[in-house]
């Protein structure tokens, strides 16, 4: 028996390194999201699917059910407390990212976009969209303005 607040947290804060497939036992799952996060071009594929399982686990939690897509053969455990407390923490720092991320794009404070120069370099390309990965995690903001986190150089 599982715990989906448990669940949640990890996919929030390590979803696409697979950290929620490797709880839940479902380990070839977890070992390709890790393979494809680590190879950078996988974020592309790792990104939404991290982003599908939190809303997948979000829902059910607000709506009460243990019948989550995507985890149907997990056996979890009833509803309790800290269950609802991780989706409420997890909603909240969500919603506070969303509203720095707006506020970085109304100052002009948005990072460069990734561009399709054909003089860019691979190396550049791959910095620049690991910036836009950091950059599009509501988290990522939250923490960065109480904890000036490092950008990537």
């Amino acid at each position: 028996m599982y715990s989906i607040g448990l669940a949640l947290l990890l996919a929030y804060f390590f979803g696409i390194f697979g950290a929620d497939k490797f709880y839940l036992g479902m380990n070839f799952l977890g070992l390709t999201m890790l393979i494809l996060t680590l190879t950078i071009v996988g974020l592309i594929i790792t990104v939404p699917w991290s982003f599908v399982n939190i809303i997948s686990l979000l829902v059910a939690i607000f709506i009460g059910s243990v019948n989550v897509f995507g985890y149907r053969s997990i056996k979890w455990n009833r509803l309790n407390n800290f269950d609802y407390f991780a989706a409420i923490f997890v909603g909240a720092l969500t919603i506070a990212g969303i509203v720095f991320l707006i506020r970085d794009r109304v100052n002009g404070n948005a990072p460069e976009l990734l561009t399709s120069d054909p003089d860019d370099q691979l190396t550049e390309r791959l910095r620049k969209s690991a910036q836009n990965v950091l950059y599009l995690n509501p988290s990522y903001h939250l923490f960065n303005k109480y904890f000036n986190l490092p950008t990537v150089a």
